[in-house]
């Protein structure tokens, strides 16, 4: 909505910290990149008209639930998908301050994470508020502390909470590192690149998800009951600053999955 303020809610790849040479869960150049996108639009947040920025990481980097299953750990995958995103929260929340960014850290209900270091308090939506209004970018570890249920889902989730407190406009963005959008067909199993979506319904979607899987079911079901619209692009194509500043009607980076129905439109 043009001249409106606006919060922004994004869910922030965790393969982006480990991106570049050297290995490892994280590099210096992944992490100085993903921190330098974010402290551009902190500092632009005036002519940005933002009022919020919450920051949900994955942690594709560290570890995911599915892929530990597959090697025999049934019963606690998801809490070290969680604990992997607790630690992308941390590292987050200290190269920002470091950047000059203050940072609100919490984490989610059910986790009472803390060590000597630090007790993040539990998620509240009356607390992200006052954060926001003093300026401060909210980073949330833990996705929505419940098994069963990814980042992409606890991003939709908090931001649709979110609503209760905040009057503005309120945006939901996910950042990948392999795809920018949602495609007709997947681009790893072409010879050619396939059309990319403008925008697509997730109601579309879920009609066929097995193949359009870059957005988690659960979340394309809470964009679908609750109207919300999602921005997918490619952090490594876009910058956070250009994504928050283009046109986002019929989109021109990323796609735009919408909540309400809509007829699917290509480039």
């Amino acid at each position: 909505m043009a001249g409106e303020t606006r919060a922004v809610f994004l869910k922030q790849s965790g393969e982006s910290l480990m991106q570049g040479n050297g290995g490892g869960n994280w590099t210096k150049l992944g992490a100085a990149s993903v921190v330098a996108n974010i402290a551009e639009v902190y500092k632009s947040r005036n002519e940005l008209k933002l009022e919020g920025l919450t920051i949900v990481p994955g942690a594709g980097n560290v570890g995911r639930g599915n892929a530990l299953k597959e090697v025999g750990v049934s019963k606690y995958h998801d809490s070290i998908g969680r604990l992997g995103t607790i630690q992308n929260a941390l590292v987050l929340t200290e190269l920002l301050k470091a950047a000059g960014v203050p940072v609100a850290l919490f984490n989610a209900h059910g986790q009472g994470f803390f060590d000597v270091n630090i007790k993040p308090p539990a998620y509240n939506r009356d607390l992200v508020k006052e954060a926001h209004d003093a300026q401060q970018v909210v980073v949330v570890g833990g996705g929505t502390g419940k098994n069963g249920v990814t980042t992409d889902d606890a991003v939709v989730f908090y931001a649709r909470d979110y609503q209760e407190v905040y009057e503005g406009e309120i945006m939901i963005l996910k950042s990948t590192t392999t795809v920018d959008g949602v495609y007709a067909s997947d681009p790893a199993e072409s010879e050619q690149e396939p059309p990319r979506f403008k925008r697509i319904s997730a109601t579309e979607m879920l009609k066929d998800y097995d193949n359009f899987d870059v957005v988690d079911k659960g979340s394309l079901e809470q964009l679908a009951e609750s109207g919300m619209t999602m921005h997918v692009f490619q952090e490594s194509k876009h910058k956070l600053d250009d994504v928050l500043r283009h046109e986002t009607n019929g989109a021109s980076i990323g796609t735009l999955i919408m909540g309400e129905t809509c007829e699917p439109l290509l480039y």
